[in-house]
């Protein structure tokens, strides 16, 4: 039987593609600063990244929260770099779509 914290998480892993699409933004511009080998602006990322670990480690989410929270370490410690960020988009994405693929059912709806 499902409870008021499973609905609360069937909404936000519907909202994870929008939060992924504004994470994927900022990235690119972060990137693109850095192929100019300019100092990134990771204001917008950082907020964006933080909010993410924190949301997702309250629904359960582990594997985002972590990837988010690591981001973020990087992004304060000013460790940001092009190929860290390709890698994590890559584990990022690829957690993202597992866990909304893991809530839908065979015909495409969330599982209720």
């Amino acid at each position: 039987m499902k409870n008021e914290l499973d609905d609360l998480k069937d909404a936000y892993i519907a909202e994870l593609p929008e939060k992924v699409q504004k994470i994927m933004i900022e990235i690119d511009k972060v990137s693109v600063q850095l192929k100019k080998n300019a100092a990134p602006n990771t204001a917008e990322l950082l907020i964006l990244v933080h909010k993410l670990a924190g949301s997702a480690g309250t629904y359960g989410l582990q594997p985002i929260s972590v990837l988010a929270r690591d981001l973020e370490d990087q992004i304060v410690a000013e460790r940001v770099q092009l190929l860290y960020l390709e890698e994590w988009l890559k584990h990022f994405r690829a957690y993202v779509d597992y866990t909304i693929l893991e809530a839908r059912d065979k015909n495409g709806k969330m599982v209720a």
